[in-house]
């Protein structure tokens, strides 16, 4: 698995690594490195190479930066192509996409997706919009759910004991939760609440570590409002069922297109609300029963919905999703998926 992520900020990778040892595979993690990271891959000896997040392999900080980072991707692709490289389309771009940058990252992500000989999609709603963004897609696939992160998160607090530890007693609150960067439409979320909660008793809780250079001016925007609790810093797991618990409704504005949302997954252990854009990849991952939708990047919508969501919530019982993405389902899906790979080029090499 490569470029493996040893922070434990988020336990996707080392779930899906969990299972497949549990599927009886030796995995071998790789961390990123600044300068030619592909190459060291060539250190080890493997079946497949599982690809994940290549966006750090073309962007750069600057220009200089960018240029050593393609240099050094082209030169490291016939590594790619030359072992049985498994793409995993988590994201449709990097965070970071401009208008200014759409074309070269498109360009540099079907460079690589040339070289890989299968991708693996969270749904048919991602297969789709992925194949119809980028000219290239391998045409060997598999459709493999986002992990599920039940039992790596407790749950054993209750609803009351949440909102009394953040001070939210009889309080309808909002939640934003996670890293609080610009492509999660935060500005947009704080802006429409300022204008609902005037006159009603409402709370908006933001917790999460904010980008830097974004944190002037999330702060502006929420001023000295008092309804508005922003925790700028890292959730501990163990703290991540207060929040939760303590909300009434999670709000995921994204201004991009997920994929892959890892944030449904989390919700989906505590049985929260979400309020979200009306995309097919979110409509796929979470129960519609807990699902409040708008039109995407409209936000008039967003107000409209979360007025909505206020009234109709309260009067919810709840309710349950079932999906089948423990660790283990999906090291299953992944170990059958990667012996089709092996056998394919097995069968090449016999009629060379």
């Amino acid at each position: 698995m490569f470029p493996f992520s040893r922070n434990s900020e988020n336990p996707y990778q080392q779930l899906i690594a969990k299972g497949l040892i549990e599927n009886g595979m030796e995995v071998i993690t790789i961390p990123n490195r600044k300068l030619f990271p592909i190459f060291q891959v060539l250190k080890y000896q493997f079946d497949i190479l599982y690809l994940f997040w290549p966006e750090d392999f073309y962007v750069g900080k600057n220009l200089l930066t960018a240029l050593i980072k393609q240099t050094s991707l082209l030169l490291s692709l016939p590594i790619l192509r030359n072992k049985i490289t498994i793409y995993s389309a988590d994201n449709l771009f990097s965070h970071t996409i401009t208008p200014k940058t759409l074309l070269a990252e498109s360009k540099w992500i079907n460079r690589i997706l040339k070289n890989c000989s299968g991708i693996i999609f969270s749904s048919e709603a991602a297969k789709t919009i992925y194949q119809n963004s980028h000219k290239y897609s391998p045409e060997n696939y598999a459709i493999v759910p986002h992990v599920s992160f039940s039992g790596f998160y407790p749950n054993t607090i209750t609803k009351e004991a949440a909102k009394n530890i953040l001070g939210l007693t009889n309080t309808f609150t909002f939640l934003v939760l996670g890293r609080i960067s610009p492509y999660k439409g935060i500005e947009a979320i704080i802006a429409n609440f300022n204008e609902i909660a005037m006159n009603k008793e409402l709370k908006l809780l933001i917790g999460g570590k904010c980008d830097k250079n974004y944190e002037p001016i999330i702060n502006d925007l929420i001023k000295d409002n008092p309804k508005i609790i922003f925790i700028n810093k890292y959730i501990k797991h163990e703290d991540i069922q207060i929040y939760m618990n303590a909300a009434d409704a999670l709000i995921v504005n994204y201004i991009d297109t997920p994929l892959n949302p890892g944030t449904l997954e989390l919700a989906h252990i505590y049985k929260i609300p979400v309020i979200a854009p009306n995309l097919p990849t979110i409509i796929a991952n979470y129960a519609p029963q807990l699902l409040y939708t708008y039109k995407p990047l409209d936000n008039l919508a967003l107000k409209t919905t979360m007025l909505d969501a206020v009234e109709a919530i309260p009067k919810i019982s709840g309710t349950s999703f079932n999906k089948n993405n423990s660790p283990a389902q999906i090291g299953k899906v992944l170990k059958d998926f990667y012996h089709s790979q092996l056998k394919l080029k097995e069968n090449i090499n016999n009629n060379v």
